[in-house]
């Protein structure tokens, strides 16, 4: 778990060519600089799309950086990374007994960055089922820990990045959940038709 110094979440420039820890020069990459910094001023779960290595967890920190929750965790969790019997767990904790080696309850990944931020790299990399539970928790602000009946309520700003969905699931909840988190992000078309603009 991550969490980042106190921040203040009024728009602030480095430099003329500078957000946070993105630099770039180019009328796109001010864009998405722009588009940042309006973002943080809300509560909206935030979709962020692009290719690996044109800067989507640094949109993640420049959001939270810049909003309310900047004194607060800031917690990041490669989804891709943690094997899919584990995920739920991880993301949502689980009460003691949920499972074999479950000696005591844990709180998850979302309660532990309640008022901050999580951030949720590649959401792509989830099975549906799992896909449909996070939609879930961001439709409904709640989590239920493995092996619970009782929701726990949440209150953080999420940020998710995924490279593409893949075809075979359209229709499915990853294209629901992709829908449903607004608004979007685009680094990486800036990175790639801009190469002065680099995060």
């Amino acid at each position: 778990m991550e969490t980042l110094p106190n921040t203040p979440y009024h728009f602030v420039h480095d430099s003329e060519h500078t957000f946070g820890s993105m630099v770039g020069r180019s009328q796109a990459i001010r864009r998405v600089f722009e588009l940042t910094n309006k973002i943080a001023q809300s509560d909206a779960t935030v979709l962020i799309t692009g290719e690996s290595g044109t800067g989507k967890e640094l949109v993640a920190r420049s959001v939270h950086g810049r909003s309310r929750r900047a004194p607060y965790p800031f917690v990041a969790v490669n989804c891709g990374a943690i094997p899919e019997e584990l995920l739920e767990s991880e993301l949502f904790g689980h009460v003691r007994g949920a499972f074999t080696g479950a000696s005591q309850s844990r709180q998850g990944r979302f309660l532990s960055a309640n008022t901050g931020t999580i951030f949720l790299d590649e959401i792509g990399e989830m099975s549906p089922a799992t896909q449909v539970k996070l939609l879930r928790a961001l439709q409904e602000r709640e989590v239920t820990p493995v092996g619970s009946t009782e929701s726990v309520s949440i209150d953080e700003l999420t940020a998710c990045t995924a490279r593409m969905f893949r075809a075979s699931v359209r229709g499915s909840a990853r294209r629901k959940g992709s829908r449903r988190a607004r608004p979007r992000v685009r680094p990486c078309d800036c990175v790639r038709r801009t190469p002065d603009s680099a995060p």
